[in-house]
């Protein structure tokens, strides 16, 4: 193979390494994810799902979130 053919294949990996990396600084990779309980893995399912009602600061507030 001559120079200028590994010089494109060098240049077409860089740019595909370039790509991966800006892919991965968009949606970061959460490793803990895997050893928590499973009862905190489907809470926190529910809550990217949008299925869970949360902090209330009294009684009421939850009283008006549930009748919605």
């Amino acid at each position: 193979m001559t120079t200028a053919v590994f010089e494109k294949r060098l240049r077409a990996l860089e740019e595909e390494v370039k790509e991966l990396k800006r892919e991965s600084i968009k949606r970061p990779v959460f490793r803990t994810e895997k050893r928590l309980p499973k009862g905190v893995l489907a809470g926190l399912r529910d809550m990217k799902a949008g299925r869970v009602l949360g902090s209330f600061s009294s009684g009421k507030a939850m009283k008006r979130a549930f009748e919605k």
